[in-house]
């Protein structure tokens, strides 16, 4: 029997992020916190596709969310899962 690899991460069990998620990740400061509006105005997309893209992040381990006040305020997990 012969093994094929998977196309999307070639045998390794990891998937790579999309594009999107990608360029919103790397908007997310190293230290520090943002928020939906601050990255979709960043990135120029609605603050609706913002937050879908950030609870994504948040669902894949690469950050997490704290409440202030009215907002949600994301940073970057310091040992996220590669």
């Amino acid at each position: 029997m012969t093994n094929i690899l998977c196309p999307c991460c070639l045998g390794e069990g990891k998937i790579p992020l999309s594009v999107h998620l990608e360029e919103t990740l790397a908007i997310i400061p190293k230290s520090g916190s943002i928020t939906a509006p601050e990255i979709a105005d960043a990135l120029s997309i609605t603050a609706s596709n913002a937050t879908h893209r950030l609870l994504d992040l948040k669902t894949l381990g690469k950050i997490d969310r704290e409440r202030n006040g009215v907002c949600w305020h994301y940073r970057r997990i310091a040992n996220h899962r590669k």
